[in-house]
């Protein structure tokens, strides 16, 4: 189909156009499940992992699906997040699944320092990962709808389009 403006696209109906984007998170802290919870409650398919068992419970109940390992949740998304305790964390999860992650993009939502990001940023490139750092300066309840839809800086909340 070719659009208005001349782009071809290969979605051709209304209901194909607002398909949400699939999204797997891994990390179920209070973060991790608050971010989950509102990619949920905003209509996305969740594909959701953590190293300890039982922190997917209510999310599962909600409509997420648990993958049984952090390859299965790399390979169910083409968009994976991860918020996790430090880097070392972060690169301990992704190792094992760095066949699954390539050419996905992954956000890493972790806080660590400047210099590690851009370590965790040349290995996701040397992997064939897209990569995004990033930080959340805001607590869990932001984003269960108390204030914040998407990420909020020193100036406020941004808004989710």
């Amino acid at each position: 189909m070719v659009n208005e403006w001349g782009f071809s696209s290969p979605i051709d109906n209304d209901s194909e156009r607002q398909t949400k984007e699939a999204v797997s998170v891994l990390g179920l802290g209070p973060m991790g499940q608050a971010l989950a919870g509102a990619f949920l409650k905003n209509g996305h398919p969740v594909t959701v992992w953590n190293r300890t068992p039982g922190k997917s419970d209510e999310l599962t109940r909600q409509g997420a699906v648990l993958a049984e390992s952090v390859t299965d949740a790399a390979a169910a998304s083409e968009l994976i997040i991860i918020c996790v305790l430090d880097y070392n964390a972060v690169r301990s999860i992704l190792s094992p699944a760095v066949e699954e992650l390539k050419g996905r993009t992954v956000i890493n939502l972790t806080a660590d320092t400047p210099e590690r990001a851009r370590e965790m940023a040349g290995w996701a490139s040397a992997n064939g990962i897209d990569y995004v750092d990033g930080a959340i300066m805001a607590n869990p309840d932001h984003w269960r709808g108390h204030g914040c839809h998407f990420i909020q800086r020193l100036g406020g909340c941004i808004p989710a389009a």
